[in-house]
């Protein structure tokens, strides 16, 4: 893919359910790893559920987008 500078400024939130048996949590780890060495702001966060949305992480991705259009 291409990568452009003005990208690199929009912020990545990575959600993952620990108990997901569909999504490797070790492949989200490592995509935020592999963005973030590419200088992009990734937040990788895992939480206690498979392969869902969780209320937790609806809670923080909210905090998150918040402080991003504030």
């Amino acid at each position: 893919a291409e990568q452009h500078d003005t990208h690199r400024t929009t912020p990545v939130f990575m959600a993952h359910g620990e108990k997901d048996d569909i999504v490797l949590t070790a492949l989200t780890l490592t995509a935020g790893a592999t963005l973030q060495n590419a200088g992009y702001e990734a937040t990788r966060k895992t939480y206690p559920v498979g392969h869902t949305v969780s209320n937790d992480g609806l809670h923080d991705l909210s905090l998150r987008l918040k402080n991003v259009l504030a």
